[in-house]
């Protein structure tokens, strides 16, 4: 719904961007809350690198969520 139209307009509407940027806020706070008895059993998902992007868009370091979010395929 939010990524519909793509990476142009991601960069070009700063509502679309940031509501994108929230919603993987949420979503990788929301890893931080799971034991890690559950965590152990799904290895195939790297935990620690979905906690370290939510500080980098938590804490936007030199507002660099731009360069990470814009990995991320739409």
């Amino acid at each position: 719904e939010y990524s519909q139209g793509g990476k142009q307009e991601f960069f070009a509407n700063s509502m679309i961007s940031d509501a994108i940027i929230r919603r993987l806020q949420t979503l990788a706070e929301s890893t931080q809350r799971l034991s890690e008895e559950l965590k152990a059993n799904i290895p195939d998902v790297d935990w620690r690198n979905i906690s370290g992007f939510r500080n980098i868009l938590v804490h936007d370091y030199s507002n660099s969520h731009s360069c990470e979010v814009q990995s991320l395929r739409f």
